[in-house]
C-alpha cells in the first residue's frame, strides 16, 4: 500500500503539488459521485429510500439546481488557492506525504479530533454569521436554498464556505500535522457525510 501511495503522490509532481490538487480531486470526486447516487435516488423515488428522505416529494425548482450549482462550482474553485495558502502552515505542523504510512489507530485519532474541532469550529463560525450585522450580507444566501438535496450542502456565499467550511474542516489536521493520507480520509468522509447530512 505504501508503493502505491507514494507512486500517487509523485504523480502529481510534488508534494505541494499532490497537496493542493490531490485534496481538490478527493473532495470533487466525492461530492460529485455522491451527488450523482443521490440525483439517481431523487430520480426513480425508489420507496425505499423515500422512506428516509426529511422532505418527502419536495424538490427545489431546476433554476435553483443550477444557481446551487454555479455557486458550488466558484466555491469549490475557491478551494484551491485555500490549500495553497495553507500548505506551508501544515508542513510547518509535521504534515508529511513521505513513508511510513501511519497506522490506522492514528487516522483514527486524527479523525476524531478532526471531528471535534470541524463541529466546535463549525458551530461557533455558523452563529457568528448569525450575526446580524452581517447575516444579510453572507448567511442569508445559505437560507435561502430550503430544500434537503445533496448539492444544497455547499449552497453558500463564498466568505461563508470559506470562514465556516473550509478553515473549521482543515484546522485540526493542520494542527495535528496530519499525514497527507490522512488528511484525504478526512476529506472523502466529511463531504459524503456533508451531502448526506
Amino acid at each position: 500500500m505504501e508503493e502505491v501511495w507514494l507512486q500517487t503522490v509523485r504523480a502529481f509532481g510534488s508534494e505541494e503539488k499532490a497537496f493542493v490538487f490531490g485534496t481538490f480531486l478527493v473532495h470533487e470526486l466525492v461530492f460529485i459521485i455522491g451527488n450523482v447516487w443521490l440525483a439517481i435516488l431523487y430520480h426513480f423515488q425508489w420507496p425505499f429510500f423515500e422512506q428516509f428522505r426529511i422532505q418527502k416529494g419536495k424538490f427545489p425548482p431546476k433554476s435553483l439546481i443550477w444557481t446551487c450549482l454555479r455557486l458550488a462550482l466558484v466555491n469549490h474553485l475557491l478551494y484551491i488557492p485555500a490549500m495553497l495558502l495553507s500548505y506551508q502552515t501544515f508542513k510547518k505542523a509535521g504534515m508529511t506525504s513521505e513513508a511510513p504510512l501511519p497506522s490506522w489507530m492514528e487516522v483514527g485519532r486524527h479523525i476524531l479530533v478532526n471531528m471535534i474541532i470541524e463541529d466546535f469550529g463549525f458551530y461557533w463560525m455558523h452563529r457568528f454569521l448569525h450575526w446580524r450585522v452581517i447575516y444579510k450580507h453572507i448567511h442569508k444566501m445559505h437560507h435561502q436554498f430550503n430544500y434537503s438535496i445533496g448539492i444544497a450542502s455547499e449552497y453558500a456565499h463564498p466568505v461563508e464556505f470559506l470562514l465556516s467550511n473550509t478553515i473549521p474542516f482543515t484546522l485540526g489536521s493542520m494542527l495535528q500535522g496530519s499525514h497527507m493520507m490522512t488528511f484525504w480520509i478526512w476529506t472523502a468522509l466529511r463531504v459524503a457525510e456533508t451531502i448526506d447530512g
